[in-house]
């Protein structure tokens, strides 16, 4: 799988490339000053259950805060969710919310896949926000893939990519987020991957993640018979301007026998809607039985499915980042 990690890197850069200028990478001087965040705690304090039940919806469900300030979709398969304080230097300065297949072993493990996002009304009166990203320091560990900003508007995102982290090389994306005015609160969103696969989930959770910075102020929330109207919730992830769609990454593969047919199943009892010849490149738009059967557009305009063995064509990719088809 290792020769694939460019190409799953290279997915990260292009889910944020609808919001980021393109992403340069860029040595960093030795952090100085107090010990960073890490993954691995071998003393993990105790967590405590939201008392929230995610509801799936489709491939995700919605998670959030008993308090009600951070609600964000993670993939379905992180079923296991956990509240506690945020812990900068020692000290608690607001609340962590994290949700992974188990979360033991994502505080462990960095072959554990997982999100946490954190909130805290009280850092920006002593630190940056580069300042902030910099205790995420995640150097002996893993490779550093580059830190970049995202244009300006109503808010500042800050980001950091973190690339072939421990033995089995995954890869972490750690964003500060503060309002470009008041920066009165910093939220962290920390996602890591471990496969490909992982990072297909990477956009949803960006930009469904909220913020309702009204439910950390007791004080700004309406009591029982107020009419004002509820706090407003206010979506993270937005550019200055309306930003293009992000595009699905292209997956083409190519023919390697001299005919092969176009069926309009995945099974050779299918009817046959055409042929391709050796070296035509289609694109992938689907996939079953592990890649078995291919769902293809080709270069006439057909769309049908082909053999996905490997004596008969091959993918450019791996079939982790082809979709299931419906």
């Amino acid at each position: 799988m290792g020769r694939h990690r460019s190409l799953w890197i290279a997915l990260v850069a292009l889910l944020l490339s609808g919001w980021a200028r393109p992403l340069q990478a860029q040595a960093r001087s030795p952090i100085e000053g107090p010990v960073g965040q890490v993954r691995t705690d071998p003393n993990p304090a105790p967590v405590e259950q939201s008392d929230a039940t995610p509801t799936v919806a489709g491939d995700f469900l919605p998670i959030r805060d008993q308090a009600g300030i951070l609600t964000v979709d993670v993939p379905a398969g992180w079923v296991d969710v956990s509240e506690s304080e945020w812990m900068v230097a020692g000290q608690p300065v607001g609340i962590r919310l994290t949700a992974s297949p188990n979360q033991r072993d994502f505080a462990a493990n960095w072959g554990v896949p997982g999100v946490a996002i954190n909130f805290s009304a009280s850092l920006p009166a002593t630190l940056s926000p580069e300042a902030l990203l910099d205790t995420f320091d995640y150097a002996r560990t893993c490779e550093d893939a580059g830190r970049d900003q995202l244009p300006a508007g109503e808010r500042t995102v800050l980001y950091q990519i973190w690339q072939n982290c421990a033995a089995n090389k995954s890869a972490a994306l750690v964003l500060v987020l503060s309002p470009a005015q008041t920066r009165d609160y910093y939220a962290v969103i920390e996602v890591y991957m471990a496969s490909p696969a992982d990072v297909a989930g990477l956009g949803r959770i960006l930009t469904s993640l909220q913020v309702n910075r009204a439910g950390a102020d007791p004080a700004a929330q309406p009591v029982a018979g107020d009419t004002q109207a509820a706090p407003t919730v206010i979506p993270v992830i937005v550019a200055a301007a309306t930003p293009a769609p992000v595009a699905a990454p292209v997956v083409q593969g190519t023919v390697l026998v001299d005919r092969l047919n176009v069926r309009s199943g995945p099974a050779v009892d299918q009817a046959r809607l055409g042929l391709v010849t050796r070296g035509a490149l289609l694109t992938v738009i689907g996939q079953t039985g592990n890649c078995a059967w291919l769902q293809v557009k080709t270069p006439d305009g057909i769309t049908g499915w082909v053999s996905g063995d490997s004596r008969y064509f091959a993918l450019n990719a791996p079939c982790s980042s082809v979709a299931p088809a419906p």
